[in-house]
Formats: structure tokens, C-alpha cells, sequence
């Protein structure tokens, strides 16, 4: 049951039209876990040329949304929202690549709790949200 949920989690993904903007792919998926990739592009940095804020805030928020989806019956159409976020920006990030790893900390019946860290690809921890 829990390769079912998988595959129609990351199949709900790929339909995600803000992740296909941002160039997001998935790197690894699993039951509560899932990893993604947003490559380099010059249109996710800032003005001092590092990673914008918002797009590794929004890349924390994807990752975090297909881990908890991996859990849960998607055909229900449950209403899914993020109601909370907090983000720790631990070192900027250049022209390279960068990874969010997403993990479920915990399931309640309505609310699921995420852990999400961003690294390069070199392995710099970047942020933590």
C-alpha cells in the first residue's frame, strides 16, 4: 500500500506547475521522505548573486509538501495546506545546485510535522526550514 501512495504522491508532483517553473526535480522519494533538486539558474539568485530567500524557502516547501503526501490517500482529495513555516538560512549558496532533504517528524490526524535541510551539492548546509 505504502509503494501505491508513493508513486501517486510523486506523480502528483510532477502536475505541480510551480515546481516545473522553478525547475525542481525529484531526486529520491520514499514513505515520509523525499529529496529534491533546484539547479542553478541566474533567476534564483539575489542582487548580490546568492540564492534568493524565497526560492529555497519555496524549495523547503515542496519537499516538505511530497514527503507528507507519501502518508496520505491522495484519490480522498484530501485539503492540504502549510500552515506554519520557519526557515533557518545557515550559508548562502552560489552558482551551484542545491538539495532539500524532507523528513516526517510526526503524523497527527490532521497535521503533519516536517523537517526539510537544503544543502549544495558540495554539501554545504545552506538553510533549514
Amino acid at each position: 500500500m505504502s509503494v501505491d501512495r508513493i508513486e501517486r504522491a510523486r506523480e502528483r508532483f510532477a502536475r505541480v506547475a510551480f515546481a516545473e517553473r522553478l525547475g525542481v526535480t525529484v531526486d529520491a522519494v520514499a514513505l515520509d521522505r523525499a529529496a529534491l533538486v533546484l539547479p542553478y539558474a541566474p533567476d534564483h539568485m539575489n542582487a548580490i548573486g546568492v540564492l534568493n530567500g524565497g526560492a529555497s524557502a519555496s524549495l523547503v516547501t515542496l519537499a516538505g509538501t511530497l514527503a507528507a503526501w507519501t502518508g496520505i490517500d491522495l484519490d480522498a482529495e484530501p485539503h492540504l495546506s502549510c500552515v506554519d513555516l520557519t526557515m533557518q538560512y545557515l550559508a548562502p549558496s552560489g552558482d551551484e545546485d542545491v538539495v532539500a532533504e524532507a523528513r516526517v517528524l510526526r503524523r497527527g490526524r490532521e497535521m503533519v510535522f516536517l523537517d526539510v535541510d537544503v544543502r549544495s551539492r558540495t554539501g554545504v548546509a545552506v538553510c533549514h526550514g
